[in-house]
């Protein structure tokens, strides 16, 4: 009788009772009819005194470690299986080792979840896994990812926390009968924009060999969120139109510093103030870091769009935007102008206002030049140039005043204080009556664009022969001008 007894081993797992095999010659295996789990017989054939006997055994590929079973054996004339032998199963071939680590993308400051770790087979002991974080663009060291702690789970069950150095290889036990488990790590928000980075996790039962093929995961780190965003721009310096510095100032504030260079656009648009190209600024900017290291001198025209890319260094967060003013002469009020900027991907924010401020331009009477005598008695009227310093973009109100202390001519006998106005070109604007009612004082308007008019004044004919008098008229811009005329009697 042949009876096979299960030791570290049983039939259901890791043999077969129904697949014994026995030898009497040396060279021919046949099979033995039977289950023998509960002992079967076999016929032994006569002058045999030794034979060979062979059972199958199930691969079930769970690693078990090394098992065993025992045969034992009797004759029809022995009452107990006194003899047996033992059965070694060795497991080599089903020694768990890993199979494949997925691999992640995060934005900075996530955790990277789950990390699906699979084992080529379960193993019916725990068995040791060594997990290491190294290589890639990223590291701890670095301020990239946590290298202390990770978790563990289990078939979707709870994250169990593990706290030990991973960076440099850290080995945990995976429960028996396990075949794959997921793994969480953490990133860390540094807040400094270092552009998309990566690092590597590995996982290896102990003692296997590295294998990149198998036993890695990439990690990519996204930095979107410190992207640097230009967060506000304020006026630093105004500028008075015609004097010296020409150049107003701005200070650009950035969200952040980057760990490389990166690009800010800069950009003018009259629609977002009151100031004109090519009028008010030239177009040309000066761009320094906030320490005083200049980026470079730019022109923005009609060629690039009035904008342009300036490349900003590592490690700043603020930028001084200065733009050259022009002087028009012309008197426009006190104007605006605002900078654009913003990087790739964000909106264009706006500057504070910065003021150009336009006194010298402010119109002034330079003179009151003669322009002609005057005739009592019906003929011409006396008449004066007035000049302005410069034209402006604004009507000017200049004040006419007539004072008989300053010439000979007397109001109301050889003069009515009726003024008639033309343009420069003799068109015909109006007139005024200077008189007792309003102190001999009536303001007139040059128009926009205008720098002088032409004024005549009414003559009389008192009838009373006075010789040749003078006449005179004053005008204040607010500096009074004075010029004399000579009534002549006919």
């Amino acid at each position: 009788m042949v009876d096979a007894y299960p030791g570290s081993a049983d039939e259901a797992n890791d043999w077969n009772s129904n697949d014994l095999w026995v030898n009497f010659d040396g060279t021919n295996w046949v099979q033995a009819p039977g289950d023998f789990y509960l002992g079967n017989w076999i016929d032994v054939p006569a002058n045999t005194a030794s034979f060979q006997v062979r059972m199958g055994t199930t691969n079930n590929n769970v690693f078990e470690n090394n098992e065993a079973f025992d045969i034992k054996v009797r004759t029809e004339h022995e009452a107990s299986l006194a003899q047996s032998g033992t059965v070694t199963i060795t497991d080599v071939d089903d020694t768990p080792n890993v199979t494949s680590v997925s691999s992640h993308t995060v934005s900075e400051g996530g955790y990277v979840e789950p990390i699906a770790v699979t084992l080529s087979n379960a193993s019916t002991s725990p068995i040791s896994i060594e997990l290491n974080l190294d290589g890639g663009t990223s590291s701890a060291e670095d301020g990239d990812y946590s290298g202390d702690e990770f978790w563990i789970r289990y078939n979707g069950g709870s994250w169990q926390k593990y706290e030990h150095d991973i960076v440099y290889g850290h080995v945990f036990n995976v429960p028996a009968n396990v075949d794959a488990f997921e793994a969480k790590l953490v990133t860390i928000n540094d807040n400094v924009y270092e552009g998309d980075e990566n690092f590597y996790a590995w996982f290896r039962v102990d003692g296997d060999t590295w294998d990149s093929a198998t036993d890695k995961g990439v990690i990519t780190i996204t930095d979107a969120d410190d992207t640097p965003r230009v967060t506000q721009i304020s006026y630093l310096l105004d500028v008075t139109e015609g004097q010296s510095p020409n150049w107003n100032k701005w200070s650009l504030q950035l969200s952040n510093a980057a760990s490389s260079d990166h690009l800010v656009e800069i950009g003018f648009n009259d629609f977002e103030h009151s100031a004109t190209f090519g009028y008010d600024y030239s177009g040309k900017i000066h761009v320094f870091t906030a320490a005083g290291t200049s980026l470079g001198e730019f022109t923005l025209n009609a060629g690039n769009g009035y904008k342009t890319w300036v490349t900003v260094p590592s490690g700043v967060s603020e930028l001084h935007v200065s733009a050259e003013i022009l002087d028009d002469t012309l008197y426009e009020g006190h104007e605006n102008i605002a900078i654009l900027a913003h990087t790739d991907g964000q909106n264009w924010v706006k500057s504070s206002a910065s003021i150009i401020w336009d006194h010298p331009d402010n119109p002034t009477v330079s003179s009151v030049t003669h322009l002609q005598d005057g005739v009592e008695g019906g003929g011409a009227w006396p008449g004066w140039t007035l000049n302005l310093s410069n034209a402006s973009i604004y009507d000017t109100v200049v004040k006419l005043n007539v004072q008989d202390a300053l010439h000979q001519a007397t109001f109301s006998q050889d003069y009515s204080g009726v003024i008639r106005i033309y343009s420069l070109d003799n068109v015909y604007q109006g007139e005024i009556t200077l008189n007792a009612s309003n102190s001999w004082v009536a303001d007139i308007t040059v128009s926009a664009g205008i720098t002088g008019l032409k004024l005549y004044a009414e003559p009389l004919n008192d009838s009373t022969y006075e010789g040749n008098e003078t006449l005179k008229i004053r005008q204040e811009l607010p500096i009074r001008k004075q010029v004399g005329l000579t009534l002549q009697r006919r």
